[in-house]
């Protein structure tokens, strides 16, 4: 099994021995055989174990099997004691879930601090299929049931390509000692009734059943990769990026059967949940102007589409103030700004991008603020006054891209430039102009 074991570890989980590497140690029969294989193997290896503190007596009597096995070894060992009901009542989950979030966590904090490639965990082929039947149950599509990959970041499963049975063997041979966990056998957890009861039952219908639920975990996985490489190809040509956001144009692809698994692979990377992706996909075909937030985004139903905004830029459009003797601000937009004699200006052209403004007309400190509901001001070339939204209107924009619309703001209130767009003409340069201020939107 060692040699199978390192070309398995080589190819699948790409560590070459002498890499320095921690393994979850809790004890039982796989944690410890993978722990030896890969002392074995020529990995430097340091062992994690957690001590959870739930089976009282048992629970230390593990940890101190442990550091038995380690010492046996020569392998430095760390141990953590966790409050784990504690945790799991504080974040309202269960034991399982917090079990599980405490040892990653640690286990990835170990990996940093000892200068570590990987963290190895024991997971193998059986419970690849106790985790497709979990999955199955739990009504996971493609990418839950294709199971747990070798390598998934730090994180490396050695043990993937070897059965329980293979395992068992080889801590026999190697007349190694476990303590396995007596809550593997509880059947009132899910994943117990799984391994103990549906997989035995399933086994025992034909010969070759469970040879062939290995076989259909394999297949499962490679069509998962190509779906993976195909969904990552499409989405690049929907996705589209507008500066600081996200942008997927309206397409044909919103009709068809396949449409939830698109939209999902688009706006999932987002924190956007399955749960809404219908909720999103029919507002997208019939409401425009509908919202929906995720923890870190939010999504807005356009006329041409979806619009994602980080909420972090949607909150931090707090106003700033332009002293006259600013030359440039970076944010929330690249301005550069100078005051210039009348008659070094060769152009009174004055493009969306330009602002030239009688500098006598101006009270400082000038204020750069978002659009707000009411703003009016006087468009250059223009008679009377309008509302900056109806002449954003008119220019056809969406309410996403108005939220990004800027105006500079008098010291006394006015508005004296619509960013990207016109000037107040109230401000324009005349005849009894001398000094011109020139503020330049570098996009």
């Amino acid at each position: 099994m060692l040699q199978s074991f390192q070309r398995y570890i080589t190819k699948n989980c790409h560590l070459k021995p002498g890499s320095k590497v921690i393994v979850g140690l809790s004890g039982g029969t796989d944690s410890v055989v993978l722990t030896h294989l890969l002392h074995q193997a020529g990995f430097q290896v340091i062992a994690a174990h957690c001590n959870f503190q739930l089976r009282a007596a048992e629970s230390d009597n593990e940890q101190a099997f442990v550091e038995s096995f380690c010492s046996e070894l020569g392998i430095e060992l760390f141990v953590m004691r966790f409050e784990t009901s504690a945790f799991a009542a504080y974040k309202n989950i269960s034991i399982q879930m917090a079990a599980r979030e405490l040892r990653y966590d640690w286990f990835e904090k170990l990996r940093v601090s000892q200068h570590c490639t990987a963290i190895a965990v024991a997971h193998h082929a059986d419970d690849q299929l106790e985790t497709f039947f979990l999955n199955l149950i739990r009504g996971s599509g493609l990418q839950g049931l294709k199971g747990m990959k070798a390598r998934n970041g730090y994180v490396v499963r050695p043990l993937l390509g070897f059965r329980r049975a293979e395992i068992e063997a080889y801590l026999q041979q190697h007349q190694l000692q476990a303590k396995d966990d007596s809550s593997n056998a509880d059947t009132k957890y899910l994943r117990n009734k799984i391994r103990h009861q549906i997989i035995p039952a399933i086994a025992g219908l034909t010969d070759g059943a469970k040879e062939g639920m290995y076989t259909s975990i394999g297949l499962l996985h490679q069509d998962a990769v190509l779906h993976t490489e195909l969904l990552e190809r499409e989405c690049s040509r929907l996705l589209n990026r507008l500066g600081e956001d996200w942008h997927i144009r309206r397409d044909s692809w919103m009709e068809a059967d396949s449409a939830n698994a698109m939209l999902y692979a688009l706006i999932g990377p987002f924190g956007f949940k399955g749960a809404a992706i219908n909720e999103i996909l029919q507002s997208v075909k019939n409401t425009a102007g509908a919202r929906f937030f995720s923890s870190s985004h939010r999504l807005s139903c356009e006329r041409d589409g979806l619009l994602i905004q980080r909420l972090t830029d949607l909150c931090t459009r707090q106003p700033v103030y332009i002293e006259h003797a600013v030359l440039q601000i970076g944010h929330p937009l690249n301005l550069t700004f100078e005051v210039i004699d009348l008659q070094c200006i060769g152009s009174l052209h004055q493009p969306p991008e330009f602002a030239l403004l009688d500098f006598s007309l101006l009270h400082f400190p000038l204020c750069l603020r978002p659009v707000s509901r009411g703003d009016r001001f006087q468009p250059f070339g223009m008679k009377g006054s309008r509302l900056v939204s109806d002449f954003l209107t008119d220019r056809k924009l969406s309410r996403a891209e108005k939220e990004r619309v800027f105006v500079l703001e008098n010291a006394d209130g006015s508005i004296v430039w619509l960013v990207g767009f016109r000037i107040d003409g109230r401000f324009a340069v005349g005849p009894e102009t001398i000094k011109v201020w020139k503020a330049t939107l570098n996009r």
